[in-house]
């Protein structure tokens, strides 16, 4: 299972340190729901997504940077 090999890898790690999982934060989804982490989607195909929220928000900031308007 995924968690416990986050669990294993994260006292490796040496930067950036002191990671640690915060099991109040922590879902556990079935296969058929999307799983998120910083933005990224994990589709219950197995393949990675780039998230609405995320996709919005660059869409935003290039139609800001092609307007050359401010973004309010």
């Amino acid at each position: 299972m995924i968690e416990q090999e986050v669990k294993r890898a994260l006292p490796r790690l040496t930067l950036p340190g002191g990671l640690r999982i915060n099991d109040v934060k922590t879902r556990r989804n079935s296969k058929k729901g999307a799983r998120q982490v910083t933005g990224i989607v994990l589709g219950s195909d197995g393949n990675t997504y780039v998230g609405r929220h995320l996709k919005r928000r660059v869409r935003s900031q290039v139609h800001h940077l092609e307007t050359g308007s401010e973004r309010t």
